[in-house]
């Protein structure tokens, strides 16, 4: 287990590619780059109920767990435990993000938000 503090530019994508599972043991996040980095690198993710991203666990992309050390272990157990899933987890991970967390596809969305405002129509922001 390596703790790294922050990291940036060439050290960060160097740390994430020499990494074998991805961790963020958050109180209380808005919305993390930092996951998102993790699982567009492919890697299981263990991340917890504070980082509030609910999406992962409904797309089976990460553990979600509780804020709480056994709970992070035992997920951290699980990976180590099936590599195969954990490498499939990570597989899925970085397609959802490639798929719905691209620049590209942000602005497709907010696009679509600004026409049905434009047009007066009801918002759907979650679909």
């Amino acid at each position: 287990v390596t703790f790294t503090g922050m990291l940036t530019g060439s050290l960060k994508y160097a740390a994430l590619a020499a990494a074998s599972i991805y961790v963020a043991p958050s109180y209380s996040e808005g919305f993390s780059m930092s996951v998102l980095e993790g699982m567009a690198s492919g890697l299981p993710c263990v991340i917890t109920t504070g980082c509030n991203f609910p999406e992962a666990a409904t797309a089976n992309v990460a553990h979600v767990v509780d804020i709480d050390a056994e709970a992070i272990a035992n997920a951290l157990n699980q990976c180590l435990q099936f590599p195969q899933q954990a490498k499939e987890m990570g597989t899925r991970a970085r397609q959802l993000i490639f798929e719905q967390y691209t620049w590209d596809s942000i602005a497709k969305k907010m696009i679509q938000v600004y026409t049905a405002i434009i047009q007066n129509k009801p918002i759907s922001i979650l679909s």
